[in-house]
């Protein structure tokens, strides 16, 4: 689709939420020597190794580019894979409370309503279950904490990834063994997971064992590399869990710490990861690490005791992923945690009590700990062993009313999957249940790709013969897309904020299977055959989702979740991929201008400026120049090629666009810049625009020179071929520059050769 141009005759505000660019990625070797790897990259003009990871994992490197595309990386002969070394922020909690009583616990107890007061008193705790913290680290000091590092204590071990002294991702790392916390995030989680304090308070799983992994120091960043890091060293440990407090925005399957983690599920360790904090941007809004598959995505729920109900958390993020893959996994208490903190009070340790799905993630690391001591690691199973525990913890979800925006329950609709999963977690049904279903995710996908036939397998584990019947359950369905805003032409539609969505009754028809018996270990693949709501308007881009359960003459029931979307992906996005009148053409020079001298001063600031804002997540982004009468029909090509086709090569506009709104050349640097096209790029919230100043820069180094171009600015359209110029969103405009750019080249064939 070819959008009509807009202008805009000055600068858009910054706002908050737009996206980041970089210049470091990280890269995945093919089966080579990682020395021989490494030598031939770094002997690459313009490639800058930083770090290389050796594993059976992961193998592969964190890299800079200067003058070089992620393309031209992927080209070599070693890289199998390339993606951007992302910042990525702490889960701060939504709200803090810090120096609090003990007394708080009591007040704040969710145990009653997960099944682990249940579990405690039959003396369920967890022992010898190992869990990896990867976040600010832990103040062990704390005695709750065992007052210790080491063998003997609660904290037996861990890794500094970036040293005591203030640290963000491009400084230099200064690590070492002690991953002593300097923030208190990190401590808090511990003692949810295995907090003993003398008074008699305790975490979900109090004798477990943890790993401190410190990727913090005293910022709330860090990078995807050094998330590897930690992820591999906790593979080294060994330890049986792996929990992360941390969530980048996401919504794709294949960023890389999301693909480490998977790898490490495959291989026997339980991962949690955080859904994110997000929860008021809507729906296609979660978090990037828990989007791998078998790595449980937790959403965050209030356990109100006074009330004797729990809600969705208002904050908790939405899924589900861009391909349409079901996320979250499930649910657990994030509101109102009381835990372990930093420091001491009255000689004993500090307390806190913090809200945050980096709350319910430690939670259900706790819940898989409590199994893992009472069962064994995954030395005593098989090697599906990880997804067996993570498809129990799946199955004990508890339905949970829909969330009104005044905070006030609708009971009327059950909160939908993309919002909880599967529901509140049940940690006695997670270890008692004498049945289980084989690992599983119904995705249902968009009504092109429609999966009707959805199965899975189930195993009797109990001593007896046992009945299994099916009920199916559709829960709350919505629309995402807002109206056409007359007061807001260039903003509408748009995805729907929390806000605006309302929930409705999709209701979902299945053929269920009949009843069945098995024997005593005995499994038997079921079919479900799922036809989507009737009558939906897949115009508003409507999504539903639900539930099936399995039921038997034992205790077990056991929940599946499902997702779907009522419209064509392709064909909707197609028209609304952008938001409203984006993307925009524009200077700060004049209105509906096609001719720039690229003056870099403050007053002209004549040079192209691109604003943009995505309603939904795109595999790729790009900036293309071409020479003059450039036609889509004719000259597309993918992936283009310098010099062919009309090819002048790709931008590489000023890094720091989105965080200011001019360039001033007696401070800022113009050689400061990145590369497209940009891959994985995350939708954006309500009121985000994300800008791009191309200050005449190729890709290859080289500046533009004096004549006619065109400008290509185009987002891969979802479920799309990209050799179909049909499958792009673009914005196309022939420009002129009339001034002379520093550095400047003639040809097509220059700028190659440049």
């Amino acid at each position: 689709m070819i959008r009509s141009l807009q202008f805009l005759p000055v600068a858009l505000a910054v706002v908050a939420g737009a996206q980041v660019p970089t210049n470091k990625f990280i890269v995945e070797f093919a089966e080579t020597s990682l020395l021989r790897a490494e030598n031939h990259i770094n002997a690459t003009d313009g490639i800058n190794v930083v770090q290389t990871f050796e594993s059976d994992v992961f193998r592969g490197a964190s890299i800079e580019l200067d003058g070089v595309t992620p393309d031209d990386v992927l080209a070599l002969s070693e890289v199998i894979a390339i993606w951007p070394n992302e910042s990525v922020e702490l889960l701060a909690p939504v709200k803090q409370q810090t120096a609090a009583d003990e007394s708080a616990a009591t007040e704040n107890a969710a145990y009653w309503a997960t099944g682990v007061e249940e579990l405690h008193e039959q003396g369920v705790y967890g022992e010898g279950a190992k869990i990896g913290i990867i976040d600010t680290g832990i103040w062990y000091n704390h005695n709750a904490l065992g007052g210790a590092f080491g063998n003997g204590s609660t904290v037996v071990g861990g890794y500094d990834f970036v040293g005591d002294s203030e640290w963000s991702p491009g400084q230099a790392k200064t690590p070492d063994e002690d991953p002593i916390d300097q923030q208190g995030h990190g401590t808090h989680v511990a003692g949810i997971i295995a907090g003993n304090s003398s008074t008699g308070w305790l975490g979900v799983a109090p004798r477990a064992s943890l790993y401190a992994y410190k990727i913090f120091s005293t910022g709330s960043t860090t990078d995807t590399a050094t998330i590897i890091e930690a992820l591999l060293r906790a593979y080294a440990d060994d330890v049986d869990i792996i929990t992360v407090g941390i969530s980048g925005a996401g919504g794709f399957a294949n960023n890389p710490w999301a693909i480490v983690a998977t790898r490490l599920v495959s291989k026997g360790f339980i991962i949690t990861i955080g859904a994110g904090d997000s929860g008021d941007d809507g729906p296609f809004f979660i978090g990037s690490g828990g989007s791998g598959d078998g790595v449980l995505a937790v959403a965050s729920a209030h356990v109100q005791a006074s009330k004797n109900q729990t809600l969705p958390s208002s904050f908790t993020s939405w899924g589900g992923l861009f391909d349409l893959s079901s996320k979250p996994d499930i649910t657990a208490p994030g509101t109102d945690i009381f835990s372990t903190w930093l420091g001491e009070k009255d000689g004993e340790g500090s307390f806190a009590v913090l809200s945050g799905t980096a709350m319910a993630t430690p939670y259900v690391a706790g819940v898989a700990a409590l199994w893992v001591g009472n069962f064994g690691n995954k030395k005593s199973h098989t090697a599906l062993y990880a997804k067996y525990i993570t498809m129990r913890i799946i199955n004990s979800g508890k339905a949970l009313p829909w969330l009104n925006y005044d905070g006030t329950a609708n009971a009327a609709f059950r909160a939908p999957p993309q919002q909880v999963g599967s529901g509140l977690v049940n940690a006695a049904q997670v270890i008692e249940q004498v049945t289980s279903l084989a690992y599983t995710r119904f995705s249902l996908n968009d009504t092109d790709n429609f999966q009707s036939s959805q199965v899975f397998t189930i195993e009797n584990t109990a001593q007896v013969p046992v009945v299994f019947t099916f009920e199916h359950s559709s829960w709350a369905g919505f629309e995402i897309l807002t109206d056409d805003d007359p007061t807001q032409p260039e903003k509408t539609p748009r995805i729907r904020t929390r806000e605006e969505l309302e929930p409705k009754r999709f209701e979902t028809s299945v053929k269920l299977p009949e009843s069945v018996t098995l024997g005593k270990y005995e499994t038997r693949q079921m079919e479900f055959v799922f036809t989507p709501p009737a009558g939906l308007d897949a115009s508003k881009l409507p999504v539903y989702g639900g539930t099936i359960s399995v039921k038997s003459n034992t205790t077990d029931v056991l929940v599946v979740p499902y997702q779907g979307v009522g419209f064509s992906l392709r064909e909707q996005f197609s028209k609304h991929l952008f938001a409203g009148s984006y993307p925009q053409l524009g200077s700060a020079s004049a209105k509906n201008k096609t001719s720039f001298t690229f003056d870099l001063s403050v007053s002209a600031q004549d040079f192209p400026k691109i604003f943009w804002s995505l309603n939904w997540g795109t595999t790729e982004l790009r900036l293309d120049i071409y020479g003059p009468g450039f036609s889509a029909e004719s000259d597309w090509v993918y992936p283009p090629v310098v010099g062919e086709n009309n090819y002048i090569g790709s931008a590489a506009p000023w890094i720091k666009a989105n965080s200011v709104e001019t360039f001033d050349p007696s401070k800022d640097d113009k050689e400061d810049t990145y590369t497209f096209p940009l891959t994985n790029v995350n939708r954006d919230a309500d009121n985000s625009v994300n800008s791009v100043f191309w200050l005449g820069k190729l890709a290859n180094g080289t500046y533009i020179q004096p004549g006619t171009y065109t400008i290509r600015f185009g987002a891969l359209i979802p479920f799309s071929d990209p050799k179909n110029h049909e499958s792009w969103s673009t914005l196309s405009q022939e420009v002129q520059v009339v001034k002379k750019c520093k550095r400047a080249v003639n040809t097509a064939k220059e700028v190659m050769l440049n």
